[in-house]
């Protein structure tokens, strides 16, 4: 595989690098269940959506890390679940995932062309690192990964996804913090 470097003075991020943290992310997740990576993805070709749920989770911890060393203006790393952020209500049909992917929101000093750059090339590239953990069950957002970026100013006014940060009823999960 060809190797393709975004860099800006703050960024720098490699292609190489998604399949690694999709590597760890079984590894991990194998770990905690005491099972082989091999087996683990297996698992979730299997249809095991506790162990895909597991993957995604450890996935997401390497993710916010990751996007921490590579940008210094990124303050923290947070994940959260969609359904309980709006007072949307899905339904799974016909025993697909209720998965809703990998949903980040990167707390930046100021949002910045390059870590919108880098946003928008993990959420495409990260979908053709995760093919091959494909299930019978699984959808379109299984494996989508959504980064939405807030800087200061949105999380001081509680405006946009700023709002979540500091919410009392829905707050996100914190993964990475600088």
């Amino acid at each position: 595989m060809a190797t393709r470097v975004m860099s800006t003075p703050t960024v720098q991020f490699e292609v190489s690098d998604l399949p690694e943290l999709v590597q760890a992310a079984l590894v991990t997740a194998a770990k905690q269940q005491g099972k082989t990576p091999e087996d683990t993805a297996r698992r979730i070709q299997g249809g095991d959506c506790s162990v895909c749920e597991v993957v995604r989770y450890r996935l997401a911890e390497g993710l916010a890390a990751h996007l921490g060393s590579v940008d210094t203006s990124v303050k923290a790393v947070y994940i959260y679940e969609p359904e309980y952020a709006t007072s949307f209500d899905d339904v799974a049909l016909d025993g697909q995932s209720r998965s809703h992917g990998i949903n980040l929101i990167v707390w930046a000093t100021r949002k910045s062309a390059a870590l919108q750059s880098l946003a928008s090339y993990a959420e495409e590239e990260l979908h053709s690192q995760v093919d091959k953990l494909s299930c019978p069950k699984a959808n379109s957002l299984c494996w989508a990964l959504d980064l939405q970026i807030v800087d200061d100013e949105q999380v001081r006014k509680r405006s946009g996804y700023g709002a979540l940060i500091e919410s009392l009823y829905v707050r996100p999960m914190e993964l990475w913090r600088r």
